[in-house]
């Protein structure tokens, strides 16, 4: 993206967001790839050791706390995304930055898969705390509509699996016919989402998943995190132990030509 354009954005969402510019200027450090040579003398190949050691040199030295790869395909050289091995020297970059207390956030593009993982090798998402997924909404949409709208999704979250689906709306307001420059945008986050029990108590009595894979996928979650979700359910008292079990049964009943035939499906555990 070009850099007058990064600037107009920047702009839009300093003014949305209500951000002081002079903290913003004191605290926020926009690298664009047209000026990436005022940290590291060079473009920036974030598998390369020299560019790591100078990315995390500039943070040291400007007390940055937070450092975002926006994105890595675009921040990486040579590095080839589907090889593990070639993944390697970018987590080398995830844990020298962890060991300095500076957190990193990265932005990644979607994969092809049925699954929708992340694209490419899943070596460095067992570096990562937090995994959040972006997916299309689902909310209804009044005639004339053009705002933004996804949900933020966990799909791993270490050490809390309670948290919920987050549905996010970015607005754009333009100024009027007499004044230029105001334009601004706000992002919100429905504040009533359900809970990620709540949300699997309210599928499960659809019936209409007659697995926990199904479910999971329904939920947009692995098997592992959604297994996490019904015990957290079951240990709130939104769900009792063998309530999945049963849902499970009954979409099977519901879809099956006899009920007899049911009898010798598998079930996951959960």
């Amino acid at each position: 993206m070009d850099t007058s354009e990064l600037v107009g954005r920047m702009k839009m969402l300093s003014k949305g967001l209500k951000c002081n510019p002079e903290a913003l200027a004191n605290n926020f450090v926009l690298c664009a790839r047209q000026i990436q040579t005022t940290i590291t003398g060079n473009f920036i190949e974030i598998e390369t050791e020299e560019s790591q050691l100078g990315i995390l040199g500039y943070a040291q030295a400007n007390k940055i706390d937070l450092i975002v790869v926006d994105n890595l395909t675009t921040l990486s050289g040579q590095l080839d995304e589907n090889a593990s091995k070639d993944m390697k020297p970018f987590n080398t970059f995830l844990l020298r930055a962890k060991q300095l207390g500076i957190a990193v956030l990265v932005v990644h593009h979607q994969g092809k898969s049925k699954d929708g993982g992340a694209r490419g090798s899943t070596a460095m998402m067992a570096t990562f705390n937090l995994v959040l997924k972006l997916e299309a909404s689902t909310q209804e949409r009044a005639v004339g509509d053009k705002d933004a709208r996804f949900t933020v999704v966990f799909e791993k979250n270490r050490g809390n699996v309670e948290s919920r689906p987050l549905p996010v709306r970015v607005m754009q307001n333009v100024g009027d016919e007499f004044r230029t420059g105001d334009e601004t945008v706000m992002l919100t986050v429905d504040p009533d989402a359900d809970s990620n029990g709540i949300r699997a108590v309210k599928l499960l009595k659809t019936c209409k998943y007659k697995t926990q894979s199904e479910l999971a996928q329904a939920f947009g979650v692995k098997q592992p995190a959604m297994s996490k979700i019904l015990k957290s359910a079951i240990a709130q008292g939104l769900l009792k132990d063998n309530d999945p079990r049963e849902y499970y049964r009954r979409a099977m009943e519901a879809t099956a030509p006899d009920a007899d035939a049911i009898a010798g499906e598998s079930r996951e555990d959960f």
